[in-house]
């Protein structure tokens, strides 16, 4: 009987030198039987240590550092995963088919085992929700997806013999701010969600 140490496995197996062809490498504990035996002979157990493969699969705009690999039984792996500029980020990390989130790490403590892990990256975008109240409309209304950095006009209009009375972004007024020309609103560098709400009443 021949048994291999933790992370090692039996490469091969020398008789007299010879090796035994009928051997398959690669298991970490094996049965050796002589027959009919008239002789002294000499048999070796040959050992390696075992590996393991890592598999890295990116989707989108980033990068996985390492990438594929094979690693020693035992090793510690540290992946880091890098979106490629401000305006992607992290979507999922699958590790052998579990998700554990949008993370921009995972270690691999003493590998064991093959993995595969995927990494998606996706552009980053906010929602930014419209409301129009009273004797106007706001265009675009509703939600509307604007990716990070981006921008977007409204435009305002007042029925007849209305006006814009206030104009509330997030709960902060926006009548007379330069973003504001009394008819289109124009929000630039949007890094959050937000919500546009604008109100109307009787010209006087």
């Amino acid at each position: 009987s021949i048994t291999a140490d933790p992370c090692y496995n039996i490469s091969a197996i020398l008789v007299d030198g010879e090796a035994d062809t009928n051997f398959v490498a690669g298991v970490p504990t094996a049965e050796y039987t002589m027959s009919n035996i008239d002789s002294n002979h000499t048999v070796v157990a040959q050992f390696e240590t075992t590996t393991y493969e890592v598999t890295v699969n990116v989707t989108g705009n980033g990068t996985a550092d390492p990438t594929s690999g094979t690693y020693n039984c035992g090793d510690t792996v540290v992946f880091t995963f890098t979106p490629d500029n401000d305006g992607v980020e992290v979507e999922s990390v699958v590790v052998n088919g579990n998700n554990i989130g949008s993370v921009t790490s995972y270690v691999i403590n003493g590998i064991s085992a093959d993995y595969t892990i995927d990494v998606t990256f996706a552009d980053i975008t906010y929602t930014l929700t419209s409301v129009a109240y009273n004797n106007g409309t706001i265009d675009p209304l509703g939600d509307t997806t604007v990716a990070y950095n981006g921008s977007i006009t409204y435009t305002l209009t007042p029925d007849a013999c209305q006006t814009v009375s206030e104009l509330l972004v997030n709960g902060v007024s926006y009548l007379d701010s330069a973003s504001f020309d009394g008819t289109t609103l124009t929000l630039d560098n949007i890094q959050r969600d937000m919500t546009i709400q604008a109100y109307f009443q009787v010209m006087t």
